[in-house]
């Protein structure tokens, strides 16, 4: 059969197939958060041709007007002969907005970078002085710094291929870049003002990287990339099962986020004018499953009891071995992860926030398509991971969407009437995670939904809400929800499904945080400070956020937005060794508590669905 999508024509022989897994073997990214599950009603294209009748899964997910425009769900409608796809979403047409910047460092870093580059003039060959050429270069770099052992420097193959037509270029000036006894490159005259490395976060959702002169400690260029791997989920569990089905799938993985990583390498060093060459070392922090994807690890264990990885500690390797557009010989570090579902991002914002060297209490909360959370009391830190994200990403939201343009972001009720604010204005296309907190609390305060998560049907408002408010709630056979926007193409709702998501996201967070306090033996309220890390904690309406207890119930000046922390930290630990070392401390100190095995979970879950302030602690 011939299938036409967008401008590309392919001959399709996968004859049972649905055209999501059609287009993902052509090559074609299509945002599918459910992974094709047919849960999340994200895959709409619209098609025409000749296709398998409407499953009841579409008729649920699609409206009328939908279906009447040739709308299907990718991961449902078969193919049965020729057809085309005029329009669809693709993974990267839903990056939006994504949040690359962090806060100021917590802390000043002074550039002092595990890699370091040296300038050494070792004497030219003489009849009294016959040393090889490497062992000459070796101890000159030894009088600089004491601490390097010629006799166990690991020099590449590479390196010493090209030596003589170095030392031809040099006039016995060199530049050693180095990490103690381990040489990445011997360069021709004085190369130390050209001396780069790369931080990288790799999110479940987006990845970001940051190019950095390790000689001035200046960030240059930064850019940014959906995670290509949502094509297989928007969550973790999805994407573990699609590498679990065969090495190839496994490798799949892998070769995607290498390669987004390289596109990202490719900007940077574009945008600032620097030689890929002129890259020496790159860090990455990443969720404990992200991390091992790029390294093409079996992921199958996290998804299983007792959730245990391969490895946890910090990984360093060349740049050629992981297949990174970086000088070859350069660097690449993978900062350690604390648990199974608490990874190295967690560790990075934790070193951004300064959090092992803070007095008191505090708690940091990386909201993104995961939570985690890390508490520090007196010095002593505990972690541990939530179930949590989803909903925040617009995965499980009947009209949800990510953060990206035509987001409602924000909601408001006033005397005025209702308000919204759209990403980059104009008409509204969907609601993301802040829109979502923002609209259940307004309706929470308001009294359309009760404490319960119970979204109030129309009769039960007359004389007590707003008029004008409680037109907006309607009840039919897909049930009862509010009216955010409507015209006459299409209607954004906040349904009572989307409620209990929120409360299931919310739940185990505030759980979460009320049973690292008990373990810590205080109760929620000695928290000093709160740290919200990700894009989801910078955008977030604090108020609304403590109003249905998702958070603390501390003074709001006491929360606080760090922005992209794991960019933060590894961008820190790319600039000192110190820090690099006080991330292997610090993953290696946290006490881990596995929230399935805690005994009070399901209490504290069940307390913290209700929407009052402080119902968890």
């Amino acid at each position: 059969m011939i299938v036409r999508i967008g401008p590309n024509t392919f001959e399709i022989e996968y004859e049972g197939k649905t055209l999501a897994q059609m287009m993902r073997e052509v090559g074609i990214s299509l945002d599918l958060p459910c992974n094709g599950r047919g849960t999340c009603g994200k895959c709409k294209v619209r098609v025409s041709g000749q296709l398998s009748d409407l499953t009841d899964t579409e008729k649920r997910h699609l409206s009328s007007s939908e279906i009447g425009q040739g709308i299907r769900l990718a991961c449902q409608a078969v193919p049965t002969g020729d057809c085309v796809v005029s329009a669809y979403s693709s993974a990267g047409s839903a990056a939006g907005n994504i949040l690359v910047e962090g806060t100021p460092m917590q802390q000043q870093v002074v550039s002092q970078p595990l890699v370091k580059k040296d300038v050494v003039s070792p004497p030219a060959p003489a009849m009294d002085d016959q040393r090889y050429h490497l062992d000459r270069i070796l101890d000159s770099l030894a009088e600089l710094r004491p601490s390097v052992d010629r006799r166990k420097a690991n020099v590449s193959l590479g390196t010493l291929q090209s030596l003589p037509d170095t030392l031809s270029k040099s006039d016995w000036q060199l530049t050693v870049a180095h990490t103690g006894d381990c040489v990445i490159a011997v360069e021709p005259g004085d190369t130390t003002g050209e001396h780069y490395g790369a931080a990288f976060d790799i999110g479940t959702t987006t990845v970001v990287g940051y190019l950095v002169d390790l000689s001035s400690g200046s960030q240059v260029a930064v850019a940014s990339r959906t995670n290509p791997q949502v094509a297989h989920g928007a969550d973790l569990i999805s994407r573990i099962t699609y590498s679990s089905q065969s090495v190839e799938s496994r490798e799949a993985l892998r070769s995607e986020i290498v390669s987004a990583l390289n596109d990202i390498l490719n900007e940077l060093a574009s945008k600032a004018g620097v030689a890929a060459n002129r890259i020496y070392h790159c860090t990455v922090a990443g969720n404990t499953c992200m991390t091992h994807m790029l390294l093409g690890l079996d992921t199958s264990s996290l998804a299983t009891m007792p959730y245990v990885g391969v490895m946890g500690r910090a990984y360093h390797d060349r740049a050629s071995q992981l297949g990174l557009n970086i000088h070859p010989d350069g660097l690449i570090t993978v900062l350690p992860n604390i648990g199974g579902f608490i990874g190295s991002d967690t560790v990075a914002a934790a070193i951004a926030a300064g959090l092992d060297g803070r007095s008191g209490t505090s708690l940091l909360l990386d909201l993104g398509t995961n939570g985690e959370l890390v508490l520090v009391h007196d010095r002593e830190m505990f972690a541990c991971s939530t179930a949590a994200g989803p909903a925040f990403e617009g995965a499980q939201i009947v009209h949800g969407m990510r953060g990206s343009a035509g987001a409602i972001e924000a909601v408001a009720i006033s005397p005025k009437g209702l308000s919204l604010r759209v990403i980059n204005g104009g008409e509204p296309m969907g609601i993301c995670g802040s829109g979502l907190v923002d609209a259940v609390a307004e309706l929470l305060r308001v009294g359309i939904i009760d404490f319960t998560g119970r979204l109030c049907p129309p009769l039960e408002l007359a004389g007590r809400v707003d008029p004008a408010l409680a037109s907006r709630v309607k009840e039919d056979e897909r049930g009862v929800r509010f009216v955010l926007f409507s015209n006459s193409e299409r209607e954004i709702s906040l349904f009572q499904s989307d409620v209990r998501q929120l409360q299931l996201a919310k739940g185990a967070i505030a759980a979460g945080f009320s049973i690292l306090c008990k373990r810590a033996g205080i109760s929620c309220s000695e928290i000093d400070t709160v740290f919200l890390a990700g894009a989801f904690g910078n955008y977030i309406n604090k108020t609304a956020a403590v109003r249905i207890g998702m958070l603390p119930g501390i003074d709001e000046e006491r929360i606080v937005p760090l922005g992209n922390a794991a960019g933060t930290g590894a961008k820190m630990a790319l600039l000192s060794e110190e820090l690099l070392d006080r991330a292997d401390r610090l993953a290696a100190s946290a006490i881990y508590i596995e929230l399935g095995n805690d005994p009070t979970f399901q209490d504290e879950f069940m307390n913290a669905m209700m929407f009052m302030e402080g119902a968890a602690g």
